[in-house]
């Protein structure tokens, strides 16, 4: 199936997907209607909107190569991030994407660190532009809360499980909407 994305935005370079995403059971499915994500293709955190009450986040960004190895090309923005698991912190590498509506992570890197794992309310249909689904098609789990920490930053956040062995793991627009970082491009 192909959803097409809402009338006036851009289609180039990403994926949209239909439906909520809440854990089963909880009773709160999102209720945006269509849910874009462009890979690699977002724009600029310096031209996404404030959220008033948000704590700000100053982080730095740049080529990083602690835990996960990413494919990525050389121009995507990356962050050394660790998570607290029960066998100790695990240091990885997650790729900044303005443009990925939510955060995800890959299946595999689920079942390497032994991630638990909650069945989505609703499965979430994801598309590719040209209408390719993403797998798993659709998407079914998101992980359980994390402890994550960036720095000194520790925060707490769930991640929907996708098949992406070279981008494991993805930071999304929801996490930029939610801390605001300050990024600055130039010194990275």
């Amino acid at each position: 199936p192909n959803f097409p994305p809402p009338s006036g935005e851009p289609t180039h370079g990403g994926t949209h997907a239909t439906g909520s995403f809440a854990p089963r059971g909880t009773g709160a499915p999102f209720s945006g209607g269509t849910m874009r994500l462009l890979w690699g293709s977002g724009s600029s955190p310096c031209n996404m909107p404030h959220t008033p009450g948000k704590r700000s986040l100053r982080v730095g960004v740049g080529a990083a190569s602690l835990g996960v190895s990413t494919h990525a090309a050389p121009h995507h923005t990356t962050l050394s991030v660790s998570f607290q698991l029960s066998q100790g912190p695990v240091p990885l590498v997650a790729l900044l994407d303005t443009g990925a509506a939510e955060s995800f992570i890959d299946q595999g890197l689920v079942n390497r660190l032994k991630i638990p794992l909650t069945l989505l309310d609703h499965p979430v249909p994801v598309t590719s532009v040209d209408g390719r689904p993403l797998m798993p098609y659709p998407i079914t789990h998101r992980t359980q809360n994390l402890r994550m920490t960036i720095g000194e930053h520790v925060e707490t956040l769930h991640f929907l499980v996708i098949h992406a062995p070279t981008t494991p793991l993805i930071l999304g627009h929801s996490w930029f909407r939610l801390h605001d970082p300050h990024i600055s491009w130039s010194t990275s």
